[in-house]
């Protein structure tokens, strides 16, 4: 596997506020960058979310974004964790891709995130973007 990025960009189970024994796991294997936002739209999916991108200016998706410290083997744990892994059978719920956030501060930050490749919802939609908001 080629990693494009260090960088990960997560929305949902992934993020500090997670009781996810995954969102631990990412916290020791990276480092905060910050909170940021990407453009799309965001889906309760069961009792988590799923990201669909949007090109929307007022649609945005919040989360934080997180400096890899071994980028290829975090990742491959994480697919694993989302059903995108090499054991997984497609269609894939979620798929990792490549997506430009917007840090906080202002700066442009390119980052893998994981995205709802499945129809969503519109009734299940969380109009705020923040998933631990609509908690």
């Amino acid at each position: 596997m080629t990693t494009a990025s260090a960088n990960l960009f997560v929305y949902g189970t992934l993020r500090r506020e997670s009781e996810s024994a995954f969102a631990r796991t990412l916290a020791d294997e990276a480092t905060f960058i910050g909170r940021g936002r990407i453009q799309g739209r965001l889906y309760a999916v069961d009792s988590y979310p799923g990201m669909i991108l949007s090109s929307s200016p007022n649609e945005w998706v919040t989360g934080e974004v997180y400096r890899l410290h071994s980028p290829e083997r975090t990742l491959a744990t994480l697919d694993e964790y989302e059903g995108c892994g090499p054991h997984d059978a497609p269609p894939y719920e979620f798929e990792r891709v490549l997506a430009e956030m917007l840090l906080d501060g202002g700066r442009r930050v390119q980052c893998w995130t994981y995205l709802y490749r499945r129809q969503p919802v519109e009734q299940h939609r969380i109009h705020s973007g923040d998933y631990f908001a609509s908690r």
